[in-house]
């Protein structure tokens, strides 16, 4: 049995990419509308305090039991916002790009991320023949997280709530199977002001199957 505990304070700087002074602007040809993309230089770095607990148990004769438990505290995190550009001179483009979304990064006043991860990963050679070879894993993991917006609080733009991993790998002579099941839940993508407007991803589920056989031994 293993128990792990830390305390940690980060910073995280923008990419210069992020703050030289550009903007691209995309025309959709179908309704005259487009996208206009632009870095803010005056976008600053952002800090965390954080803090971690893990619990692991070593199964006998190889695997592993875990569940961790975290939380991070940032100052000025960086997020990607998605507006609709207003209409008048005053618009910040001379009156030009009236209903275009504006996307841009900038920072927060705070933010908070927590969450708790559970996994599994076990040998089972205890099996009799030829099925003590055989290994099952899974791991689950849940994220909660809030960022002081100027509307009000809501979730952060690109972490995902839920994920999950659960499969088994067999090996037999000189032949390798391995098949693995993976859930993505819907995530934040883009955050705007109106919830309707915000660009989010919706749920995945994908299964994985690798199959690989040796030619000779060595």
């Amino acid at each position: 049995l293993v128990l792990r505990a830390s305390y940690s304070t980060t910073m995280a700087r923008p990419g210069i990419s992020d703050i030289v002074p550009t903007t691209t602007v995309t025309i959709n040809t179908t309704n005259g509308l487009g996208t206009v993309t632009q870095n803010n230089t005056n976008l600053g770095p952002q800090y965390s305090k954080n803090l971690d607990f893990m619990v692991e148990y070593y199964l006998n004769p190889v695997g592993v039991i875990s569940v961790g438990v975290f939380r991070k505290d940032v100052d000025g995190f960086i997020l990607t916002q998605r507006d609709v550009i207003d209409t008048g001179s005053d618009n910040g483009f001379d009156g030009q790009f009236a209903g275009y979304d504006l996307i841009t990064k900038r920072n927060l006043n705070s933010a908070k991320i927590q969450g708790f991860e559970i996994a599994y990963d076990q040998q089972l050679r205890w099996l009799p023949k030829p099925f003590n070879t055989l290994s099952l894993f899974g791991n689950f993991t849940k994220i909660t997280t809030k960022g002081s917006y100027a509307e009000g609080a809501t979730d952060l733009a690109n972490f995902v709530p839920e994920t999950a991993n659960a499969g088994f790998s067999y090996s037999y002579w000189r032949l390798q199977f391995r098949t693995a099941y993976n859930y993505t839940s819907s995530f934040l993508l883009t955050y705007n002001a109106n919830p309707a407007t915000a660009a989010r991803l919706t749920p995945v589920e994908t299964v994985g199957m690798n199959m690989q056989y040796k030619v000779n031994s060595y």
